[in-house]
């Protein structure tokens, strides 16, 4: 599944600091390396969005303590930060996917 999301800016001056954050829905799984964003830093939480990293910075704690690399499965919500400013009548997309489980 391909979830889109549109950001628009129907002001009269620039916008600046846009962050977007989406969950993975429910009953998915987010697909490794399929986050879109032009001028975007993307970065992934694996703990319901208390904490956000780069893909290979995250670790997931197994039942037993131990930490292991996350893996893209692991993904509960995405976070793009647009690193410019979108003018005004501007529109940019972000966009992710998804496999139902």
């Amino acid at each position: 599944i391909l979830y889109t999301t549109t950001i628009s800016n129907k002001g009269n001056q620039a916008s600046d600091n846009i962050v977007i954050t989406n969950p993975v829905p429910a009953h998915s799984r987010y697909l490794d390396g399929t986050a879109k964003g032009e001028h975007c830093v993307i970065t992934y939480s694996v703990d319901d969005g208390k904490s956000y990293g780069n893909s290979q910075s995250l670790k997931v704690r197994l039942k037993d303590g131990r930490l292991r690399a996350a893996q893209a499965s692991d993904c509960t919500h995405i976070r793009w930060e647009y690193r410019r400013s979108l003018l005004p009548a501007e529109v940019k997309n972000i966009s992710f996917q998804t496999q139902l489980l």
